[in-house]
């Protein structure tokens, strides 16, 4: 303060460096990996790839162009209704279950592709069906948790005064990872072979049940500004929701 007893400009810029270093930037690293996990991507890719995965070279049963179009439909339309599970429990049973079940989910679905794929898939029409199920049992997993939930935790763990810079980083990483998920999607089936990707995308769901087991709050029935009382208090990150 200066000789009057005023906050000047000079004691703002400290706190505000001081509220960066200490607060601000943990949870905007936080943010950063929240939206990181290639789930997002993968879902992206389920869709863009649709017509392929499930009916690309007769692999999954769907030999005509109108048929692998529609079995795109028919994964937007479950996109869309697996949303309202997660609109139903979220403040029911809190965001890091509804999570772990998502991750549990997701991770079963590309285990299963990537079997059948190991499981010769092309040589084996009947195993189409079984492709299309488990593609299916990933899009409810992720329009479920993974899609909507990591936007509101993501909107709750932010101070009100950084909220906007920290979800805007949120975003950008997201964005980012998708793309960098989608543009090496291509080159992992080059590499790896069909199965070991989708088997690689499914153990890395494993890997997001220890992340958020180890770094990711329950905000569910914790007010904004509890949170933040919480957090301005010093607290760990996986702790500013009690």
């Amino acid at each position: 303060c200066g000789p009057s007893g005023r906050i000047t400009a000079e004691t703002l810029a400290a706190v505000a460096a001081l509220s960066y270093r200490f607060v601000e930037r943990p949870l905007i690293r936080l943010g950063h990996r929240l939206a990181r996990p290639p789930s997002p991507g993968r879902q992206d890719i389920t869709v863009e790839t649709a017509p392929e995965n499930a009916g690309g070279n007769d692999t999954a049963g769907f030999a005509s162009t109108e048929q692998q179009l529609w079995g795109t439909v028919l994964v937007g339309v479950i996109n869309v209704l697996a949303t309202f599970i997660a609109i139903a429990f979220v403040d029911r049973l809190g965001r890091k279950p509804i999570m772990y079940a998502g991750f549990v989910v997701m991770g079963l679905a590309m285990v299963t592709v990537g079997s059948l794929f190991n499981m010769d898939l092309d040589k084996n029409p009947s195993y189409g069906l079984f492709a299309i199920a488990a593609l299916l049992l990933f899009i409810v997993g992720f329009a479920m948790s993974a899609g909507p939930i990591i936007w509101v935790i993501c909107a709750e763990i932010f101070p009100l005064q950084g909220r906007d810079l920290g979800v805007t980083f949120s975003t950008a990483t997201n964005w980012i990872v998708n793309a960098i998920v989608g543009g090496t999607f291509l080159s992992l089936l080059a590499g790896l072979g069909n199965g070991n990707t989708f088997l690689l995308y499914g153990g890395l769901n494993a890997l997001f049940i220890v992340f958020f087991l180890l770094f990711v709050p329950e905000t569910k029935g914790v007010s904004l500004e509890k949170i933040e009382a919480n957090l301005l208090s010093g607290k760990p990150l996986r702790r500013i929701g009690r």
